[in-house]
């Protein structure tokens, strides 16, 4: 199964945490993307440009628990920033025969022009939410004002912006607003991350949801609703998923067993891999659907606040396939099926009953594995992202994706170019910025890929 890999943090200002921009993605394939049969290995992935480097998300045995961090003392709340609003954001222009548009992660300003001179039309704007909301209700203007100076020089480059608020960056107060915040396995495992996945449990806990919801509605009134798409998964590095399968030596993990899940369990106190198959039907629809539900949630929350943008549903990993629910049910959830194994399972991605939920018919699907190729042409067998697409084009709902590897060639750069054309993908995001300007494949290559037919 997936092997460990080296995490790198992309630091934008001077401090990660006070005036910075931390931008981290993961590695494929690891706790968030686990493998699949036709292959066990691949590269690390890691952002580029790197400053520091921390392990694997995955909280293993040896892993102290993570020391309180104290709130910070609350400042003057200072007025939402003033930002001139254009016209609603219209679809990229296509640079590319094909009509996709190309875009770019962590694009920046001083490189915007340059982009957009070779065929980029998109690039990502990424907030941290413990720099901009360091106490409750206390939101740090100096920082907010940065970043709207980001924005609109990525606008004024003539790149569409693709908003990231940042919730894989919670403030420390966010996990003391009452007591289950943290997830919580069968084991008694409380979840702890390393940064970009120490996230609060916003799918059991109201509390965690409601101060969600009051951070994205300050972005809006700061920001404003004029962003081309948002990314949302609102959970571990902004993707919809729960924790990974195995931690702290421990595998095959359900993250709902604090008081706050179990008290809505249908079958409170049951565990995997007790005998009944019933309970583990009950269970396993529970647990999957409870996901979903925040799904739904976030959707209707950032629609509220964000009227006209693409909402790019962020799905990692393989993703479970046709057959994977029945078979675990079959073995009462022990871990012995191949989803179990991947990880799939335990971290919920039923993508089907996903999709299924969708009712915005302006929400996009987006994978984050394009490296990964189909090993068939069957739904069992199609690469994440080709699945995905057929999945939403059978509900209206097209597709986006992404690169999991900042360090990939020029050769896979093409390859996944041609991936998402074969799929009929809308869009391509590249990670990322610095590794088109050394360190993998170059913005020339990008374009030539982008003009080409």
């Amino acid at each position: 199964m997936p092997s460990q890999r080296t995490w790198t943090v992309a630091i934008i200002g001077a401090a990660v945490l006070l005036s910075g921009t931390v931008v981290l993605r993961s590695g494929a394939p690891t706790a968030s993307r686990p493998y699949t049969p036709a292959d066990l290995s691949a590269a690390a992935r890691g952002v580029q440009g790197v400053t520091a480097t921390v392990p694997d998300r995955a909280l293993l045995s040896d892993d102290p628990t993570p020391a309180p961090t104290p709130e910070p003392t609350a400042a003057p709340t200072p007025a939402p920033t003033a930002v001139p609003q254009p016209p609603p954001s219209a679809a990229p222009t296509p640079a590319s025969p094909g009509g996709m548009w190309f875009g770019v992660l962590q694009a920046t300003a001083p490189r915007a022009a340059e982009e957009h001179a070779a065929g980029v039309t998109v690039g990502s704007l990424e907030l941290n939410w413990s720099s901009y909301e360091p106490a409750p209700g206390q939101f740090d203007g100096n920082y907010a004002a940065q970043q709207v100076a980001r924005m609109n020089g990525l606008r004024a480059a003539g790149l569409n912006v693709v908003l990231d608020v940042g919730m894989q960056y919670p403030p420390a107060w966010v996990f003391n607003v009452d007591g289950n915040t943290r997830f919580v396995n069968q084991y008694g495992d409380v979840w702890h991350g390393s940064l970009s996945e120490d996230v609060p449990n916003a799918v059991f806990d109201g509390a965690v949801r409601d101060a969600e919801s009051a951070y994205i509605a300050r972005v809006a009134a700061d920001f404003g609703d004029n962003f081309y798409a948002i990314r949302a998964g609102g959970l571990l590095q902004n993707e919809l998923r729960y924790p990974p399968a195995t931690v702290n030596g421990h595998s095959n993990s359900y993250w709902a067993f604090d008081g706050g899940a179990q008290a809505h369990s249908p079958i409170p106190g049951w565990r995997p891999g007790q005998a009944g198959s019933a309970q583990a039907t009950a269970f396993l629809n529970w647990y999957l659907s409870a996901l979903t539900d925040f799904q739904t949630w976030l959707i209707g929350t950032y629609r509220s606040h964000f009227g006209s943008a693409w909402l790019q549903l962020l799905k990692p990993s393989w993703g479970l396939r046709p057959g994977d629910f029945e078979a675990a049910v079959a073995a009462n959830l022990d871990g012995s099926t191949k989803a179990a194994g991947w990880g799939t399972l335990a971290m919920g991605l039923d993508w089907q009953r996903q999709v299924n939920a969708i009712g915005d018919q302006h929400v996009m699907l987006y994978g984050s594995w394009m490296e990964r190729g189909d090993d068939g042409g069957s739904p069992a067998t199609m690469a994440p992202a080709h699945y995905l697409a057929t999945l939403g084009a059978a509900r209206g709902l097209r597709t986006a994706g992404e690169n999991a590897d900042a360090g990939d060639s020029a050769a896979m750069m093409a390859t996944v170019v041609q991936r998402a054309r074969a799929w009929n993908l809308a869009g391509l995001m590249w990670l990322d910025e610095p590794s088109l300007f050394g360190g993998g494949a170059s913005l020339g290559a990008y374009s030539a890929l982008i003009h080409s037919a």
